[in-house]
């Protein structure tokens, strides 16, 4: 992906529903946003009702990794490249790029 698609996936995130957010089972997403709401009121709102069980599990999948495959991504774009292959120099760099983006997500 170029920076720029990039640049337009963390618009897209940072105007989300901030989350987590969480599969209910019933194949509804929903973010726990009230976590002080009284006892017998909801805490939580509802993002998106889906068709099946397994769409709402990888809509709150890669929405609450998106922040951290997008900097993976980052990392990986910005290390030196074979010219003759045109791909990143070694596997040991693609692991210790992937290891970077995981530890900065982590720091968060």
């Amino acid at each position: 992906m170029t920076p720029a698609e990039l640049d337009a996936l963390e618009s897209l995130l940072a105007k989300a529903t901030p989350g987590p957010w969480v599969d209910d089972g019933n194949a509804r997403v929903q973010v726990l946003d009230k976590p002080d709401a009284p006892r017998g009121y909801p805490c939580h709102s509802d993002v998106a009702d889906c068709d099946t069980m397994a769409s709402a599990a990888a809509i709150v999948a890669l929405h609450n990794a998106a922040a951290e495959l997008i900097a993976a991504a980052r990392t990986l774009a910005e290390m030196p490249r074979d010219g003759d292959r045109g791909a990143l120099v070694s596997d040991d760099e693609i692991v210790m790029a992937a290891t970077i983006a995981w530890c900065r997500g982590c720091a968060r």
